[in-house]
């Protein structure tokens, strides 16, 4: 007796202790010691009943003309479990990584608790972790859903609130500890948690992830799906396999210090790195022991590109569970048309070229940012890779690649309108050269500045250090040119130029982030006049919708694969035909790009991409050693993207349909004029300085809504009507010396100023050699 109470008394000494030093704000002080009253006083709190899981139900996806595409369903995962048909090994992974006091504490980590109270009372709002398994299981299968505190209460009281609720969660948590025990708790915990891809407890996580029965997962497996438990959607194997690698070595790590596991068994388990089995065109490596996760059944889609885009983008939003088991109702942006005309014309130029051969097309309508198709490669089914999205470099990484130093400018690629995808992200070559040519035009500088286009070696070298020095294509010499010459003919070294010391490339870096593209970021010690030449990763999805702004005279809102998400009740969730688009540069500056752009189509580097019948703007692109090829123009109804390369590394394009080296404005601008006049068959003609038509759908009301729902069904892609958003006149401002003016005439060139016309894009050519700064 003496003993339990002195076990008491120092208990609770700690713990007050611990909350006098750490806890500042009021709130969470009262309700902390109340807290620490209740742990550990016999006071009587009912354990709620189980809570019955919502029935599931499928969501439905629909084109932007209502036709079903496809039904997004949770898997099978009723696998009841028994403390035998958990293994001693996945027990260990799950504690080391998610509650290493599990079986010393009462449920309640006291300490990590307040610390948790108390930061985030100090940030008002869920910043700290802090709760057991326990509570975790309370949380998911005892205590009934909650939401935030309603918006029209103070911030005190809402502060309040989030406290109050933590502690009820914990006082319910140590009561179910002492009721039925650390072994029924862990095992009612891993036959509920949610793992990914529709897995409801460890019983299904093994069979779909590892294709076993859980009783026979490794230690590198448990690791694995204990990894997965904080954030389901970013550390699930299958689709963030790099992220899901990082936890399992980080859990193994935790499992030898917590001495689960011994330093032979540590070593054995670390080097068996991930591998996701995608088909016979992925095989795992011969000789290397690898964790093998197999890769989800390709949904039964048509349109697998377009759908993996829309799973991704759904779940970032709505989460797994919903978006598998929600019954949602989601009509999409996708044109059947345009999307059989991708893929058309995709397969048509990877006929008979290598296996590894791929190209993505990617349309985006200009001031809706609404995506009407994608193709991201040559079979999804071969590898579910979509080459069409881009994967930006994430905090860790460019953490890094920086060696600790924090970039001045962070990529925006990890927020909800920058879908982290499966592709790595490929070098745009001059590609990007519009949006430096935009950035230069932000800040007054004109189409008609003369800058230099002979070699450029890289400023930022010092004395005696060897530099890289940047060269035309084929090592074409330049005078003075103007802006519009340099881009119509791509001039290497003058974009080089411009974007280093007239404009700023921390400037580039930000107008491209304005523009939609999410993976740019820039660091001074990092990135230098090569970034004016394609310094990034870029996505075809970005590409087409950055260009989308110039079209739409400076509009933009991001791109969407979504016209509506209505619930199972009928509630609309997101309409993204209500949405305005936002400003991002001006009408004066977006014309200005487009009219130069024109130029570059009508007697530059893309006369392959004119079309016959209506006005093109566009841009080519090769990146170094020809490793990728792009060609990136827009219409005043369309803006497309189309990428070659090859998937598993950039290597040289050669020899590929006749063409010996496949530069921007060879295949990719024919592709890009032979898919464009396809996908625009029927929609009327019109310049760049007259309203654009833009048709449709009409968003139903909730009263059609409702009806259609008490009728058994909702009819969400039923079209009644069309509506044509127009885009305001061309027009040119005033009488400012200085302002920007569109050329409406190409500026007379004379032999000085070009020395050579290249006959195909030339790519940002880095020499190999350096060269000493003298």
């Amino acid at each position: 007796m003496l003993w339990t109470l002195w076990t008491f008394i120092r208990r609770l000494v700690k713990t007050v202790m611990v909350m006098i030093v750490g806890v500042t704000v009021v709130p969470t002080a009262m309700v902390s010691l109340g807290l620490v009253i209740v742990l550990f006083t016999p006071v009587p709190v009912t354990i709620p009943t189980k809570k019955v899981k919502p029935q599931i139900q499928p969501s439905q996806v629909y084109d932007a003309n209502g036709s079903l595409i496809t039904v997004f369903r949770k898997v099978d995962s009723n696998i009841a479990l028994t403390s035998k048909d958990i293994p001693k090994v996945l027990r260990q992974a799950v504690v080391a990584a998610e509650d290493r006091r599990f079986y010393t504490h009462n449920g309640v980590d006291a300490v990590g608790l307040l610390r948790a109270l108390r930061r985030d009372s100090q940030a008002g709002e869920a910043q700290q972790g802090g709760s057991t398994i326990t509570q975790q299981l309370v949380k998911g299968v005892y205590y009934p859903d909650e939401t935030n505190p309603s918006s029209d209460r103070t911030e005190i009281r809402k502060s309040f609130d989030r406290v109050w609720r933590k502690l009820r969660i914990a006082v319910i948590a140590n009561r179910l500890d002492r009721k039925i025990g650390k072994e029924a708790i862990l095992v009612e915990y891993l036959s509920n948690i949610f793992l990914g891809n529709g897995a409801y407890g460890a019983g299904a996580a093994a069979q779909i992830y590892f294709r076993k029965n859980v009783r026979d997962v490794t230690i590198s497996e448990a690791a694995t799906l204990a990894g997965i438990i904080p954030a389901p959607s970013k550390y699930e194997p299958r689709g963030n396999t790099s992220n899901a690698e990082f936890k399992r070595k980080a859990t193994l790590a935790q499992m030898r210090r917590e001495h689960f596991i011994t330093e032979d068994q540590y070593q054995t388990s670390v080097a068996q790195e991930l591998w996701v089995d995608r088909g016979p065109s992925n095989p795992p490596p011969i000789g290397k022991p690898v964790t093998l996760v197999f890769g989800a059944p390709v949904v039964e889609t048509k349109y697998p590109y377009f759908v993996d885009y829309l799973r991704r983008y759904l779940v970032a939003r709505y989460g797994e569970q919903t978006v598998y088991g929600g019954g949602l109702k989601i009509q999409t942006t996708l044109d059947p048309r345009i999307q059989d005309a991708a893929e058309k014309t995709a397969a048509d130029a990877l006929k008979g070229t290598p296996d590894k051969l791929e190209m993505s097309i990617v349309s985006v309508e200009p001031i809706t940012g609404f995506l009407k198709a994608i193709v991201g490669g040559r079979d999804f089914a071969a590898d579910q890779v979509n080459l069409g999205l881009g994967r930006c470099p994430d905090a860790a990484t460019i953490k890094r690649i920086l060696r600790g130093r924090k970039p001045k400018l962070a990529p925006t690629c990890t927020d909800r309108d920058g879908i982290d995808g499966g592709g790595s992200g490929r070098s745009p070559g001059s590609s990007i050269k519009p949006i430096v040519l935009a950035a230069a035009f932000d800040q007054n500088i004109p189409p008609t500045q003369i800058i230099s286009g002979s070699a450029y070696r890289d400023p930022r070298c010092k004395k005696g250090e060897k530099c890289t020095t940047i060269k035309n294509y084929e090592g074409a010499a330049y005078g003075a040119v103007d802006l519009r010459q340099a881009t119509i003919h791509s001039v290497n070294t003058a974009y080089a130029r411009l974007g280093y010391e007239l404009v700023g490339i921390d400037n580039v870096a930000k107008m491209a982030q304005r523009l939609g593209i999410t993976s740019a970021w820039y660091d001074p010690a990092k990135h230098g006049p090569s970034y004016s030449l394609g310094g990034i990763d870029v996505s075809p999805l970005e590409m087409a919708a950055a260009y989308s702004v110039f079209a739409g005279r400076g509009k933009r809102a991001p791109v969407t694969p979504v016209l509506t998400v209505i619930d199972s009740d009928g509630k609309v969730l997101e309409d993204n035909l209500a949405r305005k688009p936002k400003q991002v540069i001006s009408e004066r500056v977006a014309d200005n790009v487009t009219n130069v752009l024109e130029g570059v189509v009508q007697e530059g580097t893309g006369k392959r991409a004119q079309l016959s019948d209506r006005p093109v703007a566009g841009k080519t692109g090769t990146s170094q050693d020809y490793g990728n090829a792009w060609f990136v123009g827009f219409t005043p109804t369309l803006s497309t993207a189309v990428w070659l390369g090859y998937k598993d590394r950039p290597r040289p394009l050669v020899n590929i349909h006749g063409v010996g080296r496949v530069a921007g404005g060879t295949i990719p601008a024919a592709t890009w004029a032979k898919y464009m006049k396809l996908a625009l068959e029927g929609v009327p003609v019109s310049t760049f300085d007259q309203p654009a038509p833009i048709v449709r759908p009409v968003r139903q009301s909730a009263v059609e809504i409702r009806e259609h729902k008490a009728r058994g069904g909702i009819d969400i892609g039923k079209q009644k009507t069309a509506i044509t958003t127009p885009i305001p006149q061309f027009r040119v401002e005033g009488q400012d010396p200085t302002a920007v003016q569109p050329a409406l005439e190409p500026d007379p060139v004379s032999p000085s100023v070009v020395a050579t016309t290249p006959p195909v894009d030339p790519g940002p050519v880095i020499a190999a050699a350096t060269v000493a700064a003298g």
